[in-house]
């Protein structure tokens, strides 16, 4: 089976936590407004240096198997209040806003057969004089992927840095496992 990477997870549902992630639908994927930000200076490929599982709960498959991909690259494309971010090893996109302060919001799907994905992220992309440095991100999931027997709603963060222009991941493929929806985390 392949390795597949998605939004974060923790085992806290299977310790009593009762402030689990919530369920994330297609009705939770709306157009975002463009932020503020002018220009591309937050664009860039970025790499997972660290991160936290905060909460899961799958009807199907194991939260235990669900971690953080360190090294995964996202690649960052921001025309100015526009922002994606991507992997390369998935179809994916987070698409949404990017204000000036670096704030950023974008949500995605991917929706075909044996794979239904829903995400809703938020974050902050740290600059000094007019260079990006790393990124921090809150992202909540729910995937359903049959091939990978998992159905779980998943909450966490990740801290990635900047690594260089927009393309060197996506060209080289980041990670060679395929990632679910724009995340870089996974079973």
């Amino acid at each position: 089976m392949r390795a597949k990477a998605f939004a974060v997870g923790l085992v806290l549902a299977a310790i009593g936590c009762d402030n689990g992630p919530r369920r994330i639908t297609a009705a939770d994927i709306v157009p975002i407004t463009p932020g503020t930000a002018t220009g591309s200076v937050f664009a860039g490929d970025y790499i997972i240096t660290g991160g936290l599982v905060e909460g899961c709960n799958c009807r199907l498959g194991s939260c235990a198997t669900i971690h953080v991909l360190i090294g995964t690259a996202l690649s960052v494309s921001q025309t100015d209040g526009t922002l994606e971010i991507a992997t390369a090893t998935s179809p994916g996109v987070c698409t949404g806003a990017a204000d000036s302060d670096g704030k950023f919001r974008c949500n995605g799907e991917i929706v075909q057969p044996g794979d239904v994905e829903y995400t809703v992220a938020s974050g902050r992309i740290q600059s000094a004089n007019g260079q990006p440095s790393f990124l921090t991100e809150t992202e909540e999931t729910t995937a359903t992927v049959q091939d990978a027997g998992i159905d779980c709603d998943i909450r966490g963060t990740a801290t990635a840095h900047y690594s260089g222009p927009v393309a060197a991941a996506l060209a080289t493929g980041g990670r060679s496992a395929r990632a679910i929806g724009s995340s870089p985390f996974g079973l």
